[in-house]
């Protein structure tokens, strides 16, 4: 796999403020896992309240941003990428995306509705069906979203903290994560689950490529104070379903009992 982060510094040129930056590496990850989901109708709001915002008035900028990102990443490297803005209409009552849309199609602002309405979703169907969105989002050094409700487990949740163990309330109590560890850990152990031995790429090609979650052996909520992480010995690579059914008890099952579980059932 390319260097995560290579081409990291394209935000920085082209957000020239930091809080400008800090939204883009925030609304990317975002849009990826829409269009991965297929989701092609969410609104200016849906995307400020999932930032965490009541009212954000620079929206619109920040998808320019986006755009700008894409299309500069997509020239340094040679690789198409699909445009990811036309995922965000201006409201349920005005279900296209803004004028601004006219950074991505320059006549998007002189044509007729119907016109607009066929480009858009055309352009929606090479995001939703593009394979190499974890390439770009490694490209760019960044993480897949979680948003908070699909951060079932702590194991998962990734901040940029080198100390690890301080609880932050979201929805529910949450550990922060040291995302430099995750990645140590995947370099150091691969994307097979430890305990099954799936392997995404294998099973879904491109798309699956990186894709692992990382569990804790030693859960952050038992131990409630701040420690450096040791990656080696206290990160393990599992798929989702076994992450799942590894914290099916508290304290959670070790990877060897899971396995034993599996052994005993196949029989």
């Amino acid at each position: 796999m390319e260097e995560f982060g290579k081409y990291r510094y394209i935000i920085d040129e082209v957000c020239k403020r930091e809080p400008s930056r800090r939204l883009a590496r925030r609304i990317i990850p975002i849009l990826i896992e829409w269009a991965k989901r297929g989701e092609t109708r969410h609104t200016y709001d849906n995307l400020i309240k999932e930032l965490g915002y009541s009212r954000f008035s620079g929206i619109g900028d920040q998808l320019g941003y986006v755009a700008t990102i894409l299309k500069r990443l997509s020239e340094i490297t040679r690789i198409d990428i699909p445009t990811l803005n036309g995922l965000v209409i201006k409201s349920e009552k005005s279900p296209l995306p803004s004028n601004g849309f006219s950074f991505v199609v320059k006549e998007y602002g002189d044509i007729i509705e119907k016109e607009k309405f066929d480009i858009v979703n055309e352009k929606n169907k090479e995001a939703v069906i593009y394979p190499r969105w974890n390439w770009v989002l490694n490209s760019l050094g960044l993480s897949p979203y979680c948003a908070p409700k699909d951060c079932l487990y702590p194991d998962e949740v990734n901040e940029n903290e080198l100390k690890e163990g301080h609880a932050s309330q979201v929805l529910v109590n949450r550990y922060e994560r040291n995302a430099e560890a995750r990645k140590k850990c995947i370099e150091l152990k691969g994307c097979l689950c430890a305990v099954c031995g799936m392997d995404f790429e294998k099973e879904y090609g491109e798309i699956g490529r990186g894709f692992i979650h990382v569990h804790h052996i030693v859960p952050l909520s038992s131990i409630g104070e701040d420690y450096v992480i040791n990656y080696e010995k206290d990160l393990v690579p599992v798929c989702p379903n076994c992450h799942a059914m590894l914290h099916r008890k508290n304290p959670p099952y070790t990877i060897d009992e899971l396995k034993e579980l599996i052994a005993l059932s196949n029989k």
